[in-house]
């Protein structure tokens, strides 16, 4: 004759790792970031192609848009691809005006590193 036990716990283990830990999570992709800023713009290629598929959806709708806001932007790819260059808002405080200069600057980073081709690298020795 078998007996069978069942191991249960009584209530929540509070040192069990969460899976799904919100906090944590805010942590590490407002750490990254700023620890490396080189990393975080090596996903800008994938941002850049998100932001072009948006913008192609958008052009769908007929609505006229007088004011739109990018939550969540990184450095403002959708405004990127959307405009050649992002022109001042009319009333604009200090911190909008440094924010459109930023972009602007943004546009073409490969132009500001020196690269006078258009941003065509060359392949890195192995």
């Amino acid at each position: 004759m078998f007996i069978r036990r069942l191991a249960t716990t009584s209530g929540a283990n509070k040192n069990a790792f969460q899976v799904f830990d919100r906090a944590s999570k805010l942590v590490q992709r407002s750490r990254t970031p700023t620890l490396d800023p080189e990393a975080s713009r090596k996903a800008d290629f994938l941002r850049d192609e998100v932001a072009i598929r948006t913008i192609e959806r958008l052009a769908f709708i007929t609505r006229d848009f007088t004011r739109t806001l990018d939550f969540g932007a990184h450095s403002g790819h959708l405004l990127k691809n959307l405009s050649t260059e992002s022109p001042i808002p009319e009333g604009a405080d200090q911190p909008d005006i440094d924010a459109v200069k930023q972009l602007n600057e943004d546009k073409n980073p490969a132009e500001d590193q020196g690269v006078g081709d258009g941003g065509f690298f060359a392949p890195a020795p192995i």
